[in-house]
């Protein structure tokens, strides 16, 4: 296994902590994104001298999000016998994650934009800049591996029941693995608790502040 490089190139807000999980689960040691990178490192994906990801590669076998997805071609490159693992959420469910997210790390989401600026032509509206830069990735990496399926495998990591299986076999590992893990658990709170505040609106027909204003008087009342 130390010589074998598995790189998952879904987009951040894709997926990334969930395929990092499995690639522990399976044995893999994993590098995720950093929030210690500088800017500095930055500068070399652009300036296309790699080195520094290149070096970083050495010490793990298994790596997703940032600055993976970007360099995917490079990667391919330079570790011969790497296989690359993909997965392409929605578009609109994944801006909705995306500005979520960059409102806690906004270094991720400026980031993409940072990468991607000689892609992409100017685009004032923050929402269509944002998907036009997601769909430009897609197509970059679709159209890159379209003759390489020995080394490339695009999956639906949410629903497909098969799918931990699907990447299994492509990996050559045995594993009774069933579901894919669901890392992100602080998203998932949100969601859960958004849901539970327009569900006591739409049957209160009161705010969150208004029902604990509400309970507390009742408290009150009782006590005093």
């Amino acid at each position: 296994m130390e010589n074998e490089k598995i790189f998952y190139i879904g987009f951040p807000k894709t997926g990334t902590k969930s395929m990092g999980a499995l690639f522990e689960q399976l044995g893999y040691k994993v590098k995720s994104f950093d929030d210690s990178y500088k800017q500095e490192l930055w500068d070399y994906v652009v300036e296309k001298d790699l080195t520094p990801f290149f070096n970083m590669v050495d010490d793990y076998n298994a790596f997703e999000d940032i600055p993976w997805c970007y360099i995917f071609k490079e990667i391919y490159a330079k570790f011969h016998g790497s296989k690359f693992i993909y997965h392409y959420r929605k578009e609109e469910s994944w801006y909705r994650s995306i500005v979520r997210h960059g409102k806690r790390a906004p270094l991720k989401k400026n980031m993409l934009d940072y990468l991607y600026k000689y892609n992409i032509p100017e685009i004032q509206d923050e929402k269509e800049k944002r998907i036009a830069i997601y769909r430009y990735h897609k197509k970059d990496v679709l159209n890159f591996f379209r003759d390489k399926k020995d080394r490339f495998l695009s999956v639906d990591l949410f629903n497909d029941e098969n799918v931990v299986k699907e990447i299994c076999d492509f990996l050559g590992k045995d594993s009774d693995i069933k579901n894919m893990p669901h890392n992100n658990i602080g998203n998932k709170f949100l969601r859960a608790k958004s849901k539970i505040m327009k569900l006591i609106k739409g049957r209160l027909g009161v705010g969150p502040q208004q029902l604990f204003n509400m309970i507390t008087k009742k408290v009150n009342d009782r006590l005093f």
